[in-house]
């Protein structure tokens, strides 16, 4: 389809902005599928880690930066919001590590998975405005088809019985395994609810004769990446489709909003301008990556010893590894809790956000 024909949607940037980021990361993810399949059954190696788990996954933990943190306005305007919840969040998750180490990274990886499949709906939302759709039952149908495309193949892998519980590999264990007979019914509804869906944006085409592509493809990427992505159990390719459709869209709605917010007020943020100009993309994505490299670099020196010789000389005691993993947890935690409201089109609580948006 020509990029001319495409002019005519209401898209968030453009047709390749916006094919780019949504459907990038699955034809980047099924690229690497092959090798990934041949080469590395069981394990991540040191490259896919950088370039898909650090760059893209950690990195876009530290770009939520870009959003609060480096905003001096931002902070002053809620304190309170945005750095009380640093210290109480470390001392939750010091104290739970100290009671079960198992138990932390349990419900560590269910607040991922719930953030993973939240996500998405957002930028759906995105364009059931920007095509100014405005049915109740419509609004709630494209809500329930996003977390249906996440929960269903989820309550499956917690239905098969040879699998187990590894979004972080960390000692994280199901919460509770559903039997293995809800299978069947499981795949009933959740192939139901696409053919109803289809029928339903059909009939609305046809009684319209308008429909929001862009909202369509999304939802297509959603549905093949949360498909692909738990129903396979080879790592990379598992990290591919839901890591890279998770950080790459984060990327570029840090991108939007902060390059037209910080242009637009180039006297009260000359620095942050700077780095949003049109050549310095590579430095934006630099001063995330560095710190989440380094990040993974203590990780992996003081606890899990997978990538790079163990040169630490410190002997981790018990109190002191709770210590270590609940600081360096602390960023990704952060994150989870400020994307449930950030991103929220309140104009009381994020007054600028639909102008910066674009919407």
């Amino acid at each position: 389809m020509k990029e001319s024909c495409l002019n005519k949607y209401q898209w968030m940037v453009s047709p390749k902005f916006d094919l780019c980021i949504f459907l990038g990361p699955v034809f980047f993810a099924t690229l690497i599928s092959p090798i990934a399949y041949a080469y590395y059954p069981d394990s991540i190696p040191l490259w896919a880690f950088v370039s898909i788990i650090i760059l893209f996954d950690v990195a876009h933990v530290w770009a939520t930066n870009y959003k609060v943190y480096f905003d001096s306005v931002e902070i002053k305007r809620r304190p309170w919001f945005y750095l009380l919840p640093i210290p109480i969040f470390f001392s939750l998750s010091f104290v739970l590590l100290l009671y079960s180490e198992n138990l932390y990274w349990t419900i560590l990886a269910y607040v991922a998975v719930f953030h993973f499949i939240k996500q998405p709906w957002g930028f759906v939302s995105i364009y059931k405005r920007k095509f100014k759709e405005n049915s109740k039952f419509d609004l709630h149908f494209d809500k329930y088809m996003v977390w249906a495309a996440g929960l269903y193949p989820v309550f499956i892998w917690h239905s098969s019985p040879a699998r187990v519980f590894d979004w972080f590999n960390a000692g994280e264990s199901f919460i509770v395994k559903l039997p293995y007979q809800i299978i069947p019914y499981l795949m009933f509804f959740y192939v139901a609810g696409i053919i109803v869906y289809i029928s339903r944006q059909i009939y609305l085409y046809k009684k319209t004769s308008k429909i929001n592509l862009p909202k369509l493809i999304l939802m297509t990427a959603i549905y093949i990446t949360w498909a692909v992505g738990i129903y396979m159990t080879n790592p990379i390719i598992s990290a591919a489709f839901l890591n890279l459709f998770h950080g790459v869209p984060f990327f570029a709605i840090i991108w939007i909003y902060s390059k037209n917010k910080y242009i637009d007020q180039d006297s009260i943020y000359p620095k942050l301008s700077f780095i949003f100009q049109r050549k310095t993309i590579f430095l934006f994505i630099a001063i995330v990556f560095i710190p989440a490299l380094i990040e993974e670099f203590l990780w992996d020196q003081l606890i899990w010893h997978i990538y790079l010789p163990n040169t630490s000389f410190i002997d981790l005691g018990f109190q002191l590894k709770a210590l270590v993993i609940a600081l360096l947890s602390l960023p990704q935690i952060i994150h989870y809790w400020l994307d449930m409201f950030i991103w929220k089109m309140d104009e009381n609580k994020n007054p600028d956000l639909k102008k910066y948006l674009l919407i």
